[in-house]
């Protein structure tokens, strides 16, 4: 389970969020597995509905309610709305405005109540965990008390970051929240760091002296926020990682993204199409390659990947460790 978590806004969490839910269980599609992926969202504005395309949906599939279960499950009250199929093999429980709700019963709660709401979320997450191979929460930004919602429920963390100043120190309350989750979340860990809408222009490709292999090679922005970043983790003498996928900046993907519903892995495969190119331009918007779409899919793929190898090597390493006691 992992909880996509940064202290600020506009970070990246739920475009990540979603395509790296959507990416894993296209995978598990693919594979025929019966096993799923779920995607949470604890964000009051639920944007994942409209990346998704799920927004106010009310059908035999299931019903976008706001965001009311999960207000509910806190206070005790009922059990998690599951939307099924949003896409093959995917989930979701949808955010909405009864977030907002939430987070002002958690903040006028004493520290039982909230300490009892935030079990009870992660016991509710736990009696359908059977049913999923991965379960990605969606942590809405500022919030403390709805991000340390999600932690309580979540074994990992993934920290979006992005160029600007004021995500990197968004790190800083990053720790505070971890902190408290781990009150009652002890086995709380970092997954690792992703650098996200970073300009592809800094990754230059070279070819190798000696073996003639073409490799590639991070430059300006991209290369220093990677050291500031690892120079961050040091000083907290963190074991956690910089990822190395970065995802690219492409704003008219984005944009086609969530105005469309689709995933990036979807814009991609419609941009191929030259009718796709035509729509857009007769829409008064900016045309892109169907590369450019190709590329920002491909890192969502690779990040997803990435992250899944490293969740697989770091719970190989807990049990062998418990193993040894």
């Amino acid at each position: 389970m992992i909880a996509f978590f940064n202290g600020k806004g506009g970070a990246g969490k739920t475009s990540l969020s979603t395509n790296t839910a959507a990416t894993i269980a296209g995978s598990l599609a693919a594979a025929r597995s019966r096993k799923r992926a779920l995607l949470i969202q604890l964000d009051k504005q639920g944007d994942a509905g409209l990346d998704l395309g799920y927004r106010y949906q009310d059908d035999d599939r299931g019903k976008d309610d706001d965001g009311l279960s999960i207000f509910n499950v806190c206070i005790g009250a009922g059990s998690l709305n599951i939307i099924r199929g949003v896409r093959e093999n995917l989930d979701v429980v949808p955010g909405g405005n009864m977030i907002e709700n939430l987070s002002s019963f958690l903040k006028g709660s004493d520290a039982k109540k909230r300490a009892d709401a935030r079990l009870r979320f992660a016991e509710a997450i736990a009696a359908v965990a059977h049913e999923y191979e991965y379960i990605c929460i969606d942590c809405p930004p500022i919030d403390e008390e709805l991000q340390v919602l999600g932690l309580v429920a979540a074994a990992w963390i993934l920290i979006p970051v992005q160029f600007d100043a004021s995500s990197l120190y968004g790190l800083e309350g990053v720790s505070d929240g971890i902190e408290e989750a781990e009150q009652l979340n002890p086995e709380l860990d970092v997954l690792g760091i992703v650098m996200f809408a970073f300009d592809s222009r800094d990754l230059r490709r070279y070819t190798e002296k000696g073996t003639g292999e073409e490799r590639y090679r991070e430059t300006g922005q991209r290369a220093r926020v990677r050291r500031k970043l690892q120079q961050e983790l040091e000083r907290l003498k963190s074991k956690s990682i910089v990822f190395q996928t970065v995802i690219t900046n492409n704003r008219n993907v984005a944009e086609d993204c969530r105005d469309f519903g689709r995933t990036a892995a979807e814009v991609a495969e419609a941009a191929k199409h030259p009718e796709w190119r035509k729509l857009r331009v007769k829409n008064g918007l900016s045309a892109f390659t169907a590369e450019a779409a190709m590329n920002v899919a491909a890192d969502y793929e690779d990040l997803a990947s990435e992250a899944i190898s490293r969740v697989k090597m770091l719970e190989a390493a807990k049990r062998n460790a418990s193993d040894a006691q």
